[in-house]
C-alpha cells in the first residue's frame, strides 16, 4: 500500500489539471478540486487516511527541496528585486501588522472564541512556522493548520482573478501580493506565472513567516488589553 497514497495523489491532481483546463472556474482549481476528490475517494471507498498517507509522505517529503529551489529563482532575479528592497519590505511588514489584527478581531465579532481567534492570526504564514507561532500565542495547532491550508487553496483560486479585477499586473506587485497572503500555494501559483514572480512571492512568504512570528506575541498582547472576550 505504499504506492497507493502516491499514485491516487498523481492521478487525481493530474486530473483536475485537465478538467481545470476544458472547464476553467473557481471550483475546478486543481488545488480545490484534487483536495475534495481525494477526501470523497478516501470515504467512499473506506480507507483510512493513515493507510493513504504512507504513500502521501513521500510527496510531502520533497516539499523542502522545492521551497529550496525557489532560492534558484532568487538569484537570477535578485537584481531586480534588489531595487524595491525598502518596498518590499514595507509591504510585508504592514500585511503582517494589519494580518494579525485583523484576523484575530474579525473572528471575534463574527462570535469565534478566543482560541479560534488565536489560531487563525498564523493563517497567512507557511504551516511549520504558523504551527509554532499559535502554540506560542496559545492557539491550537490543529486548527491553524486547517486556517493555513483553506488560506492557501483559496489564495491560490481566488487572489489571481481580484489581481486582475483591479488591474494589477506589475510582476513584483503580482507575486508579492501572492507570496504574502497564501504562503507556499499562492507562490507555487505564482512560479506558474512567471519567473519573477515566483521569485518574490518566495520572499514575500518566508519573511511573512518570520515578520509574523516576530510580532505576533506582542501584537496579541497588546490586543488583549483593549479586547476582551
Amino acid at each position: 500500500m505504499f504506492l497507493f497514497g502516491i499514485l491516487i495523489t498523481l492521478i487525481v491532481f493530474y486530473t483536475s489539471k485537465k478538467v481545470h483546463k476544458l472547464y476553467p472556474a473557481f471550483f475546478t482549481h486543481p488545488v480545490f478540486l484534487s483536495t475534495i476528490l481525494i477526501i470523497l475517494f478516501l470515504y467512499i471507498s473506506k480507507i483510512d487516511y493513515k493507510t493513504y498517507e504512507k504513500g502521501g509522505k513521500m510527496l510531502t517529503f520533497f516539499l523542502n527541496p522545492a521551497a529550496c529551489s525557489l532560492s534558484y529563482l532568487l538569484y537570477k532575479k535578485w537584481e531586480i528585486i534588489k531595487k524595491y528592497y525598502i518596498e518590499v519590505l514595507l509591504t510585508i511588514t504592514l500585511s503582517s501588522i494589519l494580518g494579525i489584527v485583523f484576523s484575530y478581531i474579525l473572528m471575534l465579532w463574527a462570535g469565534g472564541t478566543q482560541n479560534m481567534a488565536l489560531s487563525i492570526v498564523p493563517k497567512s504564514v507557511t504551516t511549520p512556522i504558523a504551527v509554532r507561532i499559535s502554540e506560542i500565542i496559545n492557539g491550537i495547532p490543529s486548527l491553524t493548520a486547517i486556517f493555513v491550508v483553506i488560506t492557501g487553496i483559496m489564495g491560490a483560486i481566488i487572489g489571481p482573478s481580484l489581481l486582475d479585477l483591479f488591474k494589477i499586473k506589475e510582476p513584483l506587485s503580482w507575486g508579492l501580493t501572492m507570496g504574502i497572503t497564501s504562503h507556499g500555494i499562492g507562490t507555487a501559483r505564482a512560479v506558474e506565472k512567471g519567473k519573477l514572480e515566483g521569485a518574490i512571492s518566495g520572499v514575500g512568504f518566508i519573511l511573512m513567516g518570520l515578520f509574523t512570528a516576530i510580532f505576533a506575541p506582542y501584537i496579541i498582547g497588546i490586543l488583549k488589553i483593549f479586547i476582551r472576550k
